[in-house]
């Protein structure tokens, strides 16, 4: 199953964050005076049965069920994710389209690599399963105009999985 870790430097070890099913929110707190942050995770396929392909991770903005019902003002929150082991720059950043509905897709481009920083590689194929972690980043900024309070926001995945 693909899920999504982050890394504790205490433990020195990665942490699963996403219980396999990426439907546990992730939760930013606004703050007087709007926040931007950029978050470090790791995307990885932990079973060594399965292969995945036609990987696309998004960050829909919509109400999450079974958490307290708020309307997520679009406009106003700023949700980007990008791949790679650095932390983009500001012109990377600004180069993306918050809140799409396909932000990181695989697979890589073997030819001209991660140009735009918006790409993962499939997670294997027929015979082989890739269990390695992938980095990327999820930038959220919220400016100082929004209602203070919590939004909550999940990390989607589609896939076609196989098994090896």
């Amino acid at each position: 199953m693909i899920k999504l870790y982050k890394f504790s430097t205490d433990r020195q070890e990665y942490e699963e964050i996403s219980q396999g099913t990426f439907a546990s929110p992730a939760t930013v707190r606004s703050t007087p005076g709007g926040t931007v942050s950029a978050q470090k995770l790791w995307i990885r396929n932990d079973n060594q049965n399965n292969f995945y392909t036609d990987i696309s991770l998004s960050v829909p903005m919509v109400d999450v069920q079974g958490l307290p019902s708020v309307e997520i003002p679009e406009a106003k929150i700023s949700v980007k994710i990008l791949s790679g082991d650095e932390e983009p720059t500001d012109g990377e950043w600004a180069g993306v389209a918050a809140n799409s509905a396909q932000a990181i897709q695989s697979p890589l481009d073997q030819n001209n690599g991660n140009v735009n920083r918006n790409k993962i590689p499939n997670l294997g194929a027929v015979g082989l399963a890739d269990i390695n972690y992938y980095p990327l980043w999820i930038r959220i900024e919220t400016p100082s105009s929004i209602r203070p309070g919590d939004y909550f926001f999940y990390v989607k995945a589609d896939y076609t999985e196989g098994n090896v």
